[in-house]
């Protein structure tokens, strides 16, 4: 007899699913490119408050030239994301830190102190390091240009090390590396 109740839920609960498929909107395609296409910009312009100071100070740096000589352009600012620490649950403010995009050395590596198995601060740090590789090609394909305008060569590709740094050329002494902070 449970059996065929069961049925009877499930074929109801089917029912209610469909009905409410019909209420929602159908979007047509056009809507949903707009979609994509603001998606789009609001993931470049993330990335351009996050990364665009420290990606093309990298590109400078490891190409030995003047950023001013390289880019036209430089975004001053550099994005920072702020955690803090869980609460005891007492008075007493929590700490807080900022994850944020600078030039290390080479040889860097990242102390997550207590965050080290905190998932939604590993989450954040990725976020970090993909603003970077969002912008990696408009820059790589402009310092091409500058290539060819100057006859030099510049080959180099945007690659991850074992320390969750990012570099262009692997014999480079600085690196693009996430920074965690204490705030005073």
């Amino acid at each position: 007899m449970g059996g065929v109740e069961d049925e009877n839920v499930n074929e109801l609960l089917e029912n209610a699913r469909q009905e409410l498929a019909k209420l929602r909107p159908r979007l047509t395609d056009e809507q949903i490119d707009k979609a994509k296409q603001t998606e789009a910009k609001n993931i470049l312009e993330q990335s351009v408050s996050f990364a665009d100071n420290v990606l093309k100070r990298l590109v400078a740096h490891t190409i030995d030239e003047d950023i001013d000589d390289l880019f036209d352009e430089c975004v001053e600012t550099r994005g920072a994301i702020l955690i803090k620490e869980e609460g005891d649950g007492k008075d007493e403010e929590p700490n807080k830190y900022t994850l944020e995009l600078d030039i290390v050395d080479h040889d860097y590596m990242l102390d997550l102190k207590h965050f080290k198995d905190d998932k939604n601060v590993k989450e954040r740090i990725v976020f970090l390091l993909n603003t970077v590789k969002v912008l990696y090609c408009p820059v790589k394909d402009h310092m091409k240009k500058w290539a060819e305008e100057n006859d030099t060569t510049f080959n180099y590709v945007l690659q991850i090390g074992l320390n969750t740094t990012l570099f262009l050329d692997k014999d480079s002494k600085k690196r693009i590396g996430v920074k965690l902070t204490e705030v005073s």
